[in-house]
């Protein structure tokens, strides 16, 4: 997967649906921390959280890869 490109999906997709990384966090009971390395490509993302994060943004999991599966 490629990291930045997802963690540029990440960042858009949840600041389209203001929500903060703080209420990101809270929705997959993970750290602001943690958000915030993901989405500066610092850390990569598991399937399971990739699933959890598309979840609690109420968006498909292809919407976070969508420029990666092109």
């Amino acid at each position: 997967m490629n990291t930045l490109q997802f963690a540029d999906n990440l960042t858009r997709l949840r600041r389209e649906k203001k929500v903060t990384q703080e209420e990101l966090a809270d929705r997959i009971n993970a750290t602001e921390r943690h958000i915030r390395n993901i989405e500066s490509g610092i850390k990569g993302t598991s399937v399971i959280l990739l699933i959890s994060i598309a979840n609690a943004l109420e968006v498909t999991p292809d919407d976070l890869l969508a420029d990666y599966l092109t």
